[in-house]
């Protein structure tokens, strides 16, 4: 069965193309909001499929309310971006649709689609903003061929799907959803460093209360719970045993690696400090008429 990932890059560049094509229009009718349309693009082994990017299609509907793209252009971006990144391949094509059901002009452009990608993908966002929403407003469809009444049609089939991401790609987008209306002194970091000191503050609280209570428990104060000291022996069978041998091992040689990374950092500034005052001291030199001064500077090259 095919595996889809697709990474939040692709997610947000989606809404940034519905969210300008709105804001270009000048009216907007929450009922029926503008479609944006483009291309996924990404990786492909075996049946592992992952969505890394995409690019924008400016599209028109002909007279027969087709979906039409400019070709030429499409093929120029598509070589630029191969240009780019070269390990990345034309996956399928995404689009905006507020409709429950799938537009009528998305299966005869899939079938032009084709052209591109033997077996491409679909992409559907619903751009409408729903408060309730538990899951996110995409789905992903691929093609399939299908017997019905003794006659072949093509249906979309709707595909499973997971969002992942690395650790700089979960930076980048917390750094990008943040609230820039709102005027912030300081480094824009202090903020997620505020959250993280409540939750701490918050979750010490918590770790009091059930000190608390095994105190109280243990000077006869109050009955025992089963089902509280279950849950508490729950919690703390999670916690990682920070006073084994194994974790002051790795706990050494990661401050021992750190160490040295600083201790190199440092001698690497004041090696190139020092070239700097050498090449100074040679300019110097040339300028006074006495030439630049000669020994071990002269065979071998600088720090």
């Amino acid at each position: 069965m095919t595996q889809i990932f697709i990474h939040p890059l692709v997610i947000m560049n989606i809404a940034d193309h519905q969210a300008r094509t709105v804001a270009e229009s000048g009216k907007y009718d929450p009922k029926n909001p503008p479609r944006v349309l483009g291309a996924v693009f990404g990786m492909q082994l075996n049946q592992r499929v992952e969505i890394f990017s995409s690019v924008e299609l400016p599209f028109s509907l002909d007279d027969e309310k087709q979906i039409r793209i400019d070709d030429d252009a499409f093929a120029e971006d598509k070589d630029l971006y191969g240009q780019i990144y070269p390990d990345h391949e034309l996956l399928g094509w995404y689009a905006t649709s507020a409709s429950s059901k799938i537009e009528s002009t998305d299966m005869p452009f899939h079938k032009r689609f084709t052209e591109y990608n033997e077996s491409p993908l679909y992409l559907r966002m619903d751009p409408k903003v729903r408060t309730d929403a538990k899951a996110l407003p995409i789905n992903v469809y691929r093609s399939e061929l299908k017997q019905e009444k003794d006659q072949n049609r093509t249906v979309f089939v709707e595909l499973p799907y997971k969002v992942v991401s690395d650790p700089a790609e979960r930076l980048t987008t917390d750094h990008i959803i943040q609230d820039k209306d709102i005027p912030t002194k300081g480094s824009a970091v202090v903020p997620a460093y505020d959250t993280l000191k409540r939750a701490l503050i918050s979750l010490r609280v918590r770790i009091a209360v059930c000190v608390d209570y095994l105190d109280s428990l243990e000077k006869g104060k109050d009955t025992p719970n089963l089902e509280i000291l279950r849950s508490i022996e729950s919690v703390c069978s999670r916690l990682p045993i920070m006073t084994n041998d194994k974790f002051n091992a790795d706990f050494f040689n990661e401050m021992s690696n750190g160490m040295m990374m600083t201790y190199l950092a440092s001698m690497t500034k004041a090696a190139a400090k020092v070239n700097s005052m050498l090449d100074l001291y040679d300019n110097m030199m040339d300028g006074s008429g006495r030439g630049p001064r000669r020994g071990m500077r002269g065979k071998m090259p600088y720090i």
